[in-house]
């Protein structure tokens, strides 16, 4: 019998058109979605042979989507998502008087606390968000978050190292406070034993009911959606995978950290410390925001395919067919023995739709890679090699600015591998002025969130 063609790609399509509307951005970020679940658009044409796999894999993910079709043929359906050419988005430009960035070094959680709610005295606000070492007892400091600021939305997370207006902290609280101009609406939510489960749908129907509309319908330049995953939990691709069958709204964020001891993180939100845990957060600004990905690294031709993997232990046993740990070494031109040294300025780089997503190495298993991400079985992957982050940074930053109207605040969720690289050069402030006098906040995470896992990057919200 012979193999059919194109129906691969006819499905791809299709996918894309009802999760995108049209729209070039959700275009991109819905190839980007595929790419992390294993499914390279870029892979199938019209002559490319089916693979049944492949169909079924698309299958699920439309099914997943709500978008109805058979596993055999297209269904012209009206589209999930209708194209809009006029977008209700904000207007309003904030200012540093809409924001107020706070922190402490006092080791006693009491007079930690003091030393926040006194320097806050006088700024109403709606919501705030914090970045706490693990040294500060999780359980006494989510009470006392809890109590000494009722009746706004305040939630936080631990760090492998605090970042508080281009100033590094250790063992410290810092925190960033928004006022009713800035935000006009918040709704958290948390999702717990993402280990076992990870469900992220009763966050996402108390979403829907907070703002009273369909999660599938809520306007990606509107919402903006801040994530915080146990970084324990090597949970993070699927809950990031479910969050983005849920809706085209942006979660962007960080894996939690605990001053990388490597024992328990935390996540804070009314009064409670969680572990195995993942916090959702949708937000309706009443300003502009925009989201920038930054990463440090060139894209080398040398590319390694994943043949063999266990994606639930993030384990890379084979690498075009040989074992991982020694095509890895071919790559790099260098012995076996010595491709530990290289992990973190030779990590792999997963490309879709031109936008590069870092995928790094953390230890061997024998001849197998186990990364800090999962990587699919049939992964193109392309070797890098590190850059300067400040510059990079810096000109990636001059870009943005042009972009937005106006930048009021700024949160900076940054890959401890970066951190850690800035420390060792003593280029912390260097890259804090980077930012000049905008209020920014932010901590060295342990894996960030865009679109799906990554490692080595920072992912920095902007608001105007």
């Amino acid at each position: 019998m012979e193999l059919s063609k194109g129906r691969t790609k006819a499905l791809i399509d299709r996918i894309i058109e009802e999760r995108s509307g049209g729209n070039p951005m959700l275009t991109h970020l819905t190839k980007a979605k595929m790419c992390m679940k294993g499914i390279f658009p870029e892979d199938h044409t019209e002559y490319t042979q089916d693979d049944e796999s492949v169909i079924k894999e698309l299958t699920e993910l439309a099914k997943d989507l709500k978008i109805k079709m058979y596993a055999s043929e297209v269904m012209t359906l009206k589209p999930l998502y209708s194209k809009q050419t006029d977008v209700d988005v904000p207007t309003r430009i904030g200012s540093a008087r809409d924001v107020k960035t706070i922190y402490t070094t006092k080791e006693n959680i009491s007079n930690a606390l003091r030393d926040l709610k006194r320097q806050l005295r006088g700024f109403e606000f709606k919501m705030m968000i914090f970045f706490a070492s693990s040294c500060f007892d999780p359980d006494i400091l989510a009470k006392e978050m809890d109590e000494n600021f009722r009746g706004v939305s305040v939630f936080g997370g631990t760090t492998a190292g605090e970042i508080i207006n281009g100033k590094v902290l250790r063992n410290s609280i810092v925190a960033m406070a928004f006022s009713p101009d800035m935000i006009e609406d918040v709704s958290v939510q948390i999702v717990e034993n993402i280990k076992e489960d990870g469900d992220v749908s009763m966050a996402f129907n108390a979403f829907e009911d907070f703002f009273k509309e369909p999660a599938s319908k809520m306007d990606f330049k509107r919402y903006l959606g801040l994530i915080l995953i146990d970084g324990l939990s090597q949970s993070e691709e699927k809950i990031l995978d479910r969050v983005g069958d849920k809706s085209n709204v942006m979660f962007v964020g960080g894996s939690t950290a605990d001053d990388l001891n490597g024992r328990k993180t935390h996540i804070f939100y009314g009064g409670r410390a969680y572990t195995n845990a993942a916090m959702l957060v949708l937000i309706k600004p009443r300003v502009g925001f925009s989201v920038l990905k930054t990463q440090s690294f060139n894209i080398l031709n040398r590319m390694l395919t994943a043949t063999k993997v266990n994606e639930e232990k993030r384990e890379v046993i084979e690498f075009n067919g040989r074992p991982a740990a020694l095509a890895y070494a071919e790559a790099l031109g260098v012995s076996p023995l010595e491709i530990t040294k290289y992990f973190n300025t030779n990590p792999f780089g997963l490309i879709s739709d031109g936008e590069l997503f870092v995928r790094n190495p953390a230890f061997l298993v024998g001849d197998s890679i186990t990364f800090y991400c999962r990587i699919s079985k049939g992964s193109v992957l392309r070797l890098l090699s590190s850059r300067d982050i400040v510059s990079d940074t810096r000109k990636e930053f001059e870009e943005k600015k042009l972009e937005m109207k106006n930048i009021s605040a700024i949160i900076d969720f940054q890959c401890c591998f970066r951190f850690l690289n800035l420390e060792q050069k003593n280029a912390h402030d260097e890259y804090g002025r980077i930012f000049g006098d905008i209020p920014n906040i932010g901590f060295a995470t342990i894996g960030e969130s865009y679109v799906g896992h990554l490692n080595q990057t920072s992912v920095i919200v902007l608001f105007e």
